[in-house]
């Protein structure tokens, strides 16, 4: 492959927000442990790690296709969320 060199500046940022998102809160826990780490090895400070609030989404479904109006059953999905400023 060739590698093309252009003229053009770099650019250069100060800050990085990393959004993460899960439906896992251990994987969660573990990517955040994992990026922390990774960033001190490379000399990268990490300034702040915080929770936003998490998402809860309810889906209500009925239990028969057919008949049984009243019975339902509810599912729910909860969405994490890890932000890393770097």
């Amino acid at each position: 492959p060739q590698v093309s060199i252009s003229d053009e500046p770099e650019t250069l940022y100060k800050r990085l927000s990393l959004l993460v998102k899960g439906h896992d809160k251990a994987v969660l826990d573990s990517y955040e442990y994992f990026a922390v780490l990774a960033a001190n090895e490379l000399g990268i400070s990490v300034e702040k790690v915080h929770k936003p609030p998490k998402k809860i989404e309810r889906l209500t479904l009925l239990k028969s296709v057919h008949i049984y109006k009243k019975h339902r059953v509810q599912y729910e999905m909860r969405t994490h969320y890890r932000c890393l400023e770097v």
